[in-house]
Protein backbone atom coordinates (compact mmCIF):
# COMPACT_ATOMS: atom_id res chain seq x y z
CA UNK A 1 0.00 0.00 0.00
CA UNK A 2 1.63 3.50 -1.33
CA UNK A 3 2.17 5.74 2.06
CA UNK A 4 1.27 9.21 2.16
CA UNK A 5 4.34 11.56 1.33
CA UNK A 6 3.74 14.25 3.74
CA UNK A 7 5.46 15.01 7.01
CA UNK A 8 2.09 15.07 8.97
CA UNK A 9 0.48 12.88 10.12
CA UNK A 10 4.28 11.24 11.14
CA UNK A 11 3.78 7.76 9.39
CA UNK A 12 5.18 4.52 11.31
CA UNK A 13 5.10 1.39 9.09
CA UNK A 14 6.16 -2.05 9.55
CA UNK A 15 8.69 -3.47 7.08
CA UNK A 16 9.90 -7.06 6.19
CA UNK A 17 13.70 -8.09 6.21
CA UNK A 18 14.00 -8.90 2.64
CA UNK A 19 13.11 -5.49 1.01
CA UNK A 20 14.98 -2.18 1.38
CA UNK A 21 12.58 0.50 3.14
CA UNK A 22 11.32 3.41 1.04
CA UNK A 23 14.13 5.80 0.08
CA UNK A 24 11.85 8.29 0.63
CA UNK A 25 11.67 7.77 4.65
CA UNK A 26 14.22 10.16 5.19
CA UNK A 27 12.77 13.50 3.63
CA UNK A 28 9.10 12.46 5.04
CA UNK A 29 10.32 11.50 8.03
CA UNK A 30 8.45 8.31 7.92
CA UNK A 31 9.49 5.39 10.61
CA UNK A 32 10.15 2.42 9.43
CA UNK A 33 10.74 -0.29 12.26
CA UNK A 34 12.08 -3.27 9.88
CA UNK A 35 11.09 -6.68 11.25
CA UNK A 36 12.65 -10.48 11.16
CA UNK A 37 9.52 -10.92 8.89
CA UNK A 38 9.97 -11.51 5.45
CA UNK A 39 7.78 -10.00 2.75
CA UNK A 40 5.91 -13.17 1.75
CA UNK A 41 4.81 -13.37 5.47
CA UNK A 42 3.17 -10.59 6.33
CA UNK A 43 -0.21 -11.72 4.81
CA UNK A 44 -2.27 -14.50 5.50
CA UNK A 45 0.96 -17.22 5.58
CA UNK A 46 2.09 -15.38 8.70
CA UNK A 47 3.10 -17.68 11.82
CA UNK A 48 1.19 -17.26 14.96
CA UNK A 49 4.47 -15.30 16.44
CA UNK A 50 4.56 -13.28 13.26
CA UNK A 51 1.15 -12.12 13.71
CA UNK A 52 1.36 -11.21 17.09
CA UNK A 53 3.89 -8.93 16.26
CA UNK A 54 2.10 -7.15 13.03
CA UNK A 55 -0.82 -6.75 15.15
CA UNK A 56 0.59 -5.67 18.37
Amino acid sequence: MPLPRTKTPHIYTLRSNDLPADEEKKEYEITAEITGINHSNMDNDANDEERKFMNI
